[in-house]
């Protein structure tokens, strides 16, 4: 819920570098669902199948959230300083599954 409502306030502020702002909130945010998800699944409230489903969600969002920073960064220069880490969201490796 609180991914989508700073998305939204980041949306609605009139400077690139407030947006953006907001944005990196967003991603935050996602890391915190994805804390939710891993602790739900290790108390058994979440089984196997939705824990994975609802992950690869989480971990599409946060993307698609990198990408817009880093589009709004390429534009405009001057936010060059909101974020320069690499992205690479996702849950320990403990309780990712590969496809091979």
């Amino acid at each position: 819920m609180t991914v989508g409502a700073n998305i939204a306030e980041g949306c609605g502020r009139y400077s690139e570098a407030e947006k953006a702002h907001f944005f990196q909130v967003a991603v935050g945010s996602a890391s915190e669902v994805q804390n939710f998800l891993l602790l739900s699944h290790d108390l058994g409230l979440l089984d196997e199948a939705k824990f994975d489903r609802l992950s690869k969600d989480v971990v599409s969002v946060k993307r698609m959230l990198g990408g817009l920073l880093r589009r709004m960064r390429k534009k405009d220069g001057r936010l060059s300083n909101v974020s320069k880490r690499e992205w690479r969201p996702g849950l320990p490796d403990r309780h990712l599954k590969t496809d091979s």
